[in-house]
This record gives structure tokens, sequence and C-alpha cells, in this order.
């Protein structure tokens, strides 16, 4: 597991809009995808523009863009087996 947010986190993302602990990104092996959850925050987490419930896993895709807040912006750019090769 990798936490996102704003201070002693995995990924830290210096923003007011992301909260101290924001996201959590997990590779599920069955799905063979990287799911990310939202940690219940006050901005919200949002794949592709489309805010995600919190508390529940949504998978990431290749090309999916990932945005905490309001203004930290990512896009998955690479497949798991890219990822581990």
């Amino acid at each position: 597991m990798l936490f996102m947010g704003r201070e002693e986190c995995d990924i830290v993302v210096k923003s007011q809009t992301v909260d101290k602990r924001h996201a959590v990104i997990t590779f599920d092996h069955y799905l063979d995808k990287f799911k990310i959850k939202d940690l219940s925050t006050v901005n919200g987490t949002y794949v592709n523009d489309a805010r995600i419930h919190d508390q529940e896993y949504v998978a990431l895709d290749h090309m999916d863009s990932l945005r905490l807040g309001y203004d930290i912006l990512f896009e998955i750019i690479h497949t798991i087996q890219e990822w581990m090769s």
C-alpha cells in the first residue's frame, strides 16, 4: 500500500486542498491492476474527473487521470507489466 497525502505519507503532495492522509493505492493481484481509495477527504479524489466514493476502491487503467483535491493531477501511463519489468 502507498499512502498519498500532505504529511507523513509515502507520496507527499504539498497542497492545501489535499488532506494529511488523502488516498491509498494498492495492487489487486486478482484484477492485475492498481486500485485507489479515497480516505473520506473533504475535497475528494477524482479518477477521470469523476469523484470516487469514500472508502471504496476504484481500479486504475492505462491513461486514467487521477486528481487529489482541486489542483494535483497525475496520469497513469504504465501497465503493471511495464512497471514490473
